[in-house]
């Protein structure tokens, strides 16, 4: 009897333990969102940066779908004579989108 109750013991033990450690690994997942950028006018060169690297360029409309949550991103549009615009926006919640517009014609 005292075995068995040991072996239950042991058994709820591991599935606690168990349960804590996948809480952990999914706290530590990559939460992300998407940014849709979109330039007036458009078909300007996107820069996206995090933290000063580089993580997206193209061209607008550009998405990108892997703006992690609660990280600013630094959006740069610029336009073939070198005039650019900047904004810094981030994703609120995972699974967030947030649509940016840049416009090169005002002043």
């Amino acid at each position: 009897m005292r075995k068995l109750a040991l072996i239950a013991t042991l058994l709820l033990v591991l599935v606690l333990s168990g349960c804590a450690g996948l809480t952990i690994y999914k706290d530590r997942s990559p939460s992300t969102g998407t940014m849709t950028i979109n330039t007036i006018p458009s078909g300007l060169d996107i820069t996206i940066e995090r933290a000063g690297s580089i993580v997206a360029e193209g061209t607008s409309p550009l998405v990108f779908d892997k703006a992690e949550v609660n990280k600013n991103y630094v959006i740069t549009a610029t336009n073939a004579d070198g005039k650019s615009v900047t904004e810094t926006r981030s994703i609120t919640k995972t699974g967030g989108s947030v649509t940016v517009t840049l416009n090169l014609n005002e002043e």
